[in-house]
């Protein structure tokens, strides 16, 4: 009983560590996005994320697209992973959230990204 007992206890322990770790890179992760709240719809803010490729120094690798979420990921000139997270919030305003990497460095360049996807979005509303 003694031994059941100690082995409960260990792996209580070890489940405990691992999700302590998971916490702790969930913040790390979301301390490191750049999100903005855009006053288009779903598709469009697709459409201006795609568009905005082109005034940007990252290449794409993958889309994941769903219908209330999509999912870019790109790699920046420093081989970084970006990703891009447009999610639908109603039918006339979407989120954009840009996250590269989970350090400071990361988030400054996601900053500029998003900012990049902002002034695209600007520059395409006016014509």
């Amino acid at each position: 009983m003694l031994k059941r007992f100690i082995k409960l206890c260990l792996v209580g322990f070890v489940a405990a560590n691992f999700s302590g770790c998971v916490a702790v890179m969930a913040g790390l992760a979301e301390s490191a996005k750049a999100k903005q709240t855009l006053n288009v719809s779903y598709s469009r803010a697709f459409d201006i994320v795609k568009g905005s490729f082109k005034t940007l120094d990252v290449q794409f690798v993958s889309a994941d697209v769903r219908p209330n979420i999509t999912q870019i990921k790109a790699k920046d000139t420093e081989e970084r992973t970006v990703r891009i997270f447009i999610t639908k919030i109603s039918d006339s305003e979407t989120s954009i959230a840009v996250r590269v990497g989970t350090s400071e460095a990361g988030k400054a360049r996601a900053e500029q990204i998003l900012q990049a996807i902002i002034d695209y979005s600007d520059l395409t509303s006016k014509q």
